[in-house]
């Protein structure tokens, strides 16, 4: 049940763009019968036979996708056959390719899911999207919070850095903006300031004022 979980929520991270996707060019087939062939290697209990039911015609289905999830997600399917069905049954596998879609389908004969573990996979299901409903409406929180502290850093900053500024010119109430900004531009564009500003920026402490 557990695994269970963690994959529901790895499906609501999905539905909410909360879980990083790497798409790629994949084949379906080649993709669901490695699938396969893992769980055979791993030595899968007799009560559980699989197979592999994909029209050998085709052979190659290829779509963008994440291989890693989709691997994960044939492999769930195929672990939850086995689990529900604790008497065993039959697993089927294929890939299907229509003139609109192309559809990995894994099902097997057992008994299926009970109403009762329905009703609680269900409640599970609800649990995690609250969670992830709320883990989203706090990231955006945050993310405003980030971008207001932001832009009270930068008043902030400009309001200090001009009244450093407006302590050295004389009679500062009686100049105006655009004294200012032609006695800077004027400034600034003297190698020597040019020059000091960059052995103060660099953290040498060796000129003259």
């Amino acid at each position: 049940m557990k695994n269970l979980i963690n994959d529901l929520n790895l499906a609501s991270k999905l539905e909410y763009n909360m879980q990083p996707i790497h798409p790629e060019p994949v084949n379906l087939v080649a993709i669901a019968r490695q699938s396969v062939v893992d769980f055979i290697n791993l030595g899968m209990e007799e009560k559980y036979p699989i197979e592999w039911n994909t029209d050998e015609a085709l052979t190659a289905c290829v779509i963008n996708g994440d291989k890693e999830l989709l691997r994960r997600a044939i492999g769930n399917l195929i672990t939850n056959s086995q689990t529900h069905n604790p008497d065993g049954c039959t697993i089927s596998v294929c890939v299907r390719k229509s003139d609109t879609e192309y559809k990995i389908v894994v099902e097997d004969n057992g008994v299926g899911v009970t109403d009762e573990k329905l009703e609680k996979l269900n409640q599970e299901i609800e649990k995690a999207e609250k969670k992830l409903r709320w883990a989203e409406q706090e990231e955006k929180r945050l993310i405003h919070q980030a971008k207001t502290l932001t832009r009270k850093e930068r008043t902030h900053r400009l309001c200090t850095r001009a009244a450093m500024l407006e302590s050295y010119l004389p009679h500062p109430e009686a100049v105006t903006d655009e004294q200012v900004s032609l006695f800077l531009k004027l400034l600034f564009r003297q190698d020597s300031t040019r020059q000091l500003m960059e052995k103060v920026f660099a953290g040498n402490d060796n000129f003259e004022e």
